[in-house]
């Protein structure tokens, strides 16, 4: 998922820079980023929205607690180190990172 985000940004920053009429070569030496979005977000709860624009600026706040490994669907671990599921599988207790609440 961050392969396929970091892909479609390179394909509009590139498109944006290929469209530039005036090349510019001054810095002002800040080192800052700027990033165009084609609209705002409706939200920042990640549990609610659902578009696009929310989920670029929810995914660079929020962590979770499993994650998809690169290139698969396999389960990984982020802010849990591991968690059990019980006999049920209604219940499952997620084990933090140390320093993370």
């Amino acid at each position: 998922m961050k392969n396929r985000l970091f892909l479609i940004v390179a394909l509009i920053s590139g498109t944006f820079l290929a469209c530039t009429k005036e090349e510019t070569t001054e810095s002002d030496g800040s080192g800052a980023l700027v990033f165009a979005r084609s609209g705002d977000s409706v939200g920042l709860d990640p549990a609610r929205e659902t578009d696009g624009e929310s989920f670029y600026a929810t995914h660079q706040v929020f962590d979770t607690l499993v994650e998809f490994k690169t290139g698969t669907t396999e389960i990984v671990p982020a802010l849990a180190t591991r968690w059990d599921i019980s006999d049920d599988a209604l219940s499952y207790t997620f084990y933090l990172r140390e320093g993370v609440q």
